[in-house]
């Protein structure tokens, strides 16, 4: 399967099986920027990708937009580089809310799909789990195991991260769109987005009313996404 989209005017094709990539310049011509002969012919196999991974995403940069660079620094040059061109790349694509993911989707359609089973399952961990999950006692109780500090740690780290995936998908989709999708909300919250911050809200006051100051600073320096910070 392949996935294509237009690159510093270049519509680019990558080889989901095989991670290689290809270039169509404007008139057509295929140029294969790949070390491996066999997949030059790639007529027979062309589909589309519906998901990405941000390391596939910075090998395009590697490959088609390094010869851009013009700073003396070499380092820095390639470091605005990466930073600058992978920006421009990902505003193309639609990216997963969850923290831990690396993911992106190419098209709404698909993106949308997922988004509503990602709501669905957020809501799970955050319902089931909350306050329970709080009090390493409780937790040990409510899941019947010895629960090591460290497991425990990481298991709330697990559940902010759930937080910090509803509080990303309220800020990327409008509430008009997540209306539209089928997901499982409050009886009594005015829509997708009112259901999902109200949610976050209240896990992330039972948690920093509930866990001491110093579980929440181990919590936050080993087991939580760096993007989970801004959202706690």
């Amino acid at each position: 399967m392949n996935v294509y989209f237009c690159f510093l005017g270049e519509k680019i094709i990558i080889d989901g099986e095989h991670k290689a990539i290809f270039a169509l310049g404007i008139g057509g011509n295929r140029g294969v920027v790949s070390a491996r002969p066999e997949l030059v012919n790639i007529d027979d196999h062309l589909g589309v990708m519906t998901v990405v991974r941000a390391e596939v995403l910075d090998e395009l940069v590697e490959t088609y937009a390094m010869h851009l660079m013009t700073r003396m620094d070499d380092t820095r040059g390639r470091e605005h580089i990466r930073t600058e061109y992978g920006r421009i790349l990902r505003t193309q694509l639609w990216a997963d809310p969850r923290p831990t993911s690396d993911l992106y989707y190419t098209s709404e359609e698909r993106y949308l799909t997922a988004l509503a089973v990602v709501c669905d399952e957020t809501t799970a961990v955050l319902r089931e789990t909350t306050p329970a999950i709080f009090d390493r006692r409780a937790w040990a109780e409510a899941t019947d195991t010895q629960k090591s500090e460290r497991e425990w740690h990481a298991d709330v780290g697990w559940v902010l991260n759930a937080v910090a995936t509803a509080r990303q998908i309220v800020d990327d989709v409008a509430a008009r769109t997540l209306r539209q999708l089928e997901v499982t909300v409050d009886e009594d919250a005015k829509d997708p987005c009112h259901h999902l911050t109200r949610l976050a809200v209240s896990v992330v006051k039972a948690y920093r009313t509930t866990v001491d100051p110093v579980d929440r600073q181990r919590i936050k320096e080993h087991h939580i996404a760096d993007k989970t910070r801004v959202h706690l």
